[in-house]
Formats: C-alpha cells, sequence, structure tokens
C-alpha cells in the first residue's frame, strides 16, 4: 500500500523545514553579495561567489560520507553551526577578504546539509516510498529559495545588506531548534 503523498510530507517536514531554513543563507549570498561589495566599494564581487561554490563543492567531493559515518543528524547540526559563523562574517564582515571567507564557510556548512538530512528523511518511509520522500524532502529547498530572496529583500530594504545575513544565520539557528525539538520522532 502506497502512502499518500500528504502523509509523506508530513513525515519528512522536520527534515524539510531543516533544510528550507539552512537554504536561507545560500539565497542570500546569490541574490545580495554583489549588493553588499557594490555598496561597500570592495570591487567585483567574483571571489565571493567563487569562494561559495568552490567550499560547497570540494566539502561535497571530500565529505559526502560524513553523513554515512557520523550520521545525519550531527552532521546537520555541525554544519549547520558552520554556516551560522559564515553568515554571521558576511553580516559583520569590514573587508572583502572577510566577506570572502564568510561566503567559503557558508559553501562548507551548507554543502552537508542536504544529504545529511535527506538521509534522515528517507529512513521515515518504506522502501517503496523513498523516491517520493526525497522529492518531497527537495520541494523544501525550491520553497525556501523561492520566498527568502523576497523577504530578504525587505529586510535590506530596511536595515541594509548586512542585515540579509543576520536573517541566514538566524535562519539557520531556526534549523537547529527544529532538528533538536524533533530529534526522536
Amino acid at each position: 500500500i502506497r502512502t499518500p503523498f500528504y502523509k509523506v510530507i508530513k513525515l519528512i517536514a522536520d527534515q524539510g523545514l531543516g533544510l528550507a531554513f539552512s537554504s536561507i543563507g545560500f539565497a542570500c549570498i546569490s541574490s545580495f553579495i554583489a549588493l553588499l561589495f557594490t555598496e561597500r566599494n570592495w570591487g567585483n564581487p567574483s571571489m565571493a561567489f567563487m569562494a561559495f561554490g568552490a567550499s560547497y563543492v570540494l566539502s561535497r567531493v571530500l565529505f559526502s560520507s560524513f553523513p554515512d559515518k557520523f550520521g545525519g543528524y550531527r552532521v546537520a547540526i555541525y554544519s549547520l553551526i558552520i554556516e551560522i559563523a559564515g553568515q554571521a562574517i558576511i553580516g559583520f564582515s569590514s573587508s572583502a577578504a572577510m566577506a570572502i571567507i564568510g561566503c567559503s564557510l557558508t559553501g562548507i556548512g551548507f554543502s552537508l546539509i542536504f544529504p545529511a538530512l535527506g538521509v534522515l528523511a528517507i529512513k521515515k518511509v518504506s522502501p517503496q516510498m523513498r523516491g517520493t520522500a526525497l522529492g518531497a524532502y527537495a520541494a523544501f529547498f525550491d520553497l525556501s529559495l523561492g520566498i527568502a530572496g523576497p523577504i530578504a529583500g525587505i529586510i535590506a530594504a530596511w536595515s541594509g545588506y548586512s542585515s540579509v545575513y543576520l536573517f541566514g544565520g538566524i535562519s539557520c539557528l531556526a534549523a537547529i531548534l527544529i532538528l533538536k525539538v524533533n530529534k526522536n520522532k
């Protein structure tokens, strides 16, 4: 018997929400780092994008086995802490180099969130429903990217571009809280 889709969403919602909140830091970099560099006259922001991307890819390549070795929950929590540090460094940066370091840390932290929480999500469903669960889980990422940019834009209009990264860090804190509260579910 196949589990209805809405029940699958309910089963993986904790991991999906964790992914959604952790994705906000990525959305903030992709949407606002060039504007932050322009506002502060730091020159070309391409190094910030490159630092994020290179850190993301290298972390995924070098540490992709970590969720299996150490558990998805533990890897997700440590990854979120690293992402929070990256977002805070960007938010409080006083130079392009600092912002680039923050982008690197964000890339490192965000890199393993998807596989770490994905491992937990698919364990919550029967084997024949894993594809459905993974699709529902990935939809949380898509939804997050769709709403994070406009929300961050409102925050930037009120408080400036650096505040966007504090929003990204606070969102990762929310992901940690969701995961900790629902750890044994």
